[in-house]
């Protein structure tokens, strides 16, 4: 439907995750690639595919939602929109998946960055923290999976 969608969100995910690693030290962009992968092996289309690409851009990067509008349209925006945590930092998490809820690709897009986050054979060492962070995950991803089945989506 929309390739260049996903071609433009690729680039732009390679431009701004430029040297960003993930806990384990790896590369960041290998974390936005799986999600969209995950999303893709799930069915659905270039749009999905184009959020899960550009998912962590405005939490993690210099970029606002108001350039992903610009350059990605209405749709992306608010889906990525809606799986950004704000920055402010006071953000309750309840209101945080409540606006990931209302959003279809932003619920399909959290549930494949959780399968992801999930992955502990990423890390180095598993630790405490790592299978606290993975059981929060895990009991966070059970209930949108519960929510997505509700809506039919």
């Amino acid at each position: 439907m929309f390739p260049h969608l996903v071609d433009k969100a690729v680039e732009f995910a390679f431009d701004h995750h430029f040297g960003q690693t993930d806990k384990a030290g790896a590369n960041y962009i290998f974390h936005p690639k799986a999600v969209a992968k995950f999303v893709e092996e799930m069915g659905y289309g270039d749009e999905y595919v184009t959020v899960a690409w550009l998912h962590d851009v405005v939490e993690d990067c210099d970029v606002t939602v108001d350039e992903i509008r610009e350059i990605f349209g209405d749709c992306i925006a608010d889906a990525v929109d809606a799986v950004t945590k704000r920055k402010s930092g006071n953000e309750k998490y309840a209101d945080y998946m409540a606006r990931v809820k209302a959003n279809p690709i932003a619920t399909v897009v959290k549930l494949c960055d959780y399968k992801h986050n999930m992955d502990l054979s990423r890390l180095k060492e598993v630790d405490e923290v790592a299978i606290s962070r993975y059981e929060k995950y895990a009991k966070n991803s059970a209930r949108l999976w519960k929510h997505k089945l509700k809506m039919g989506w």
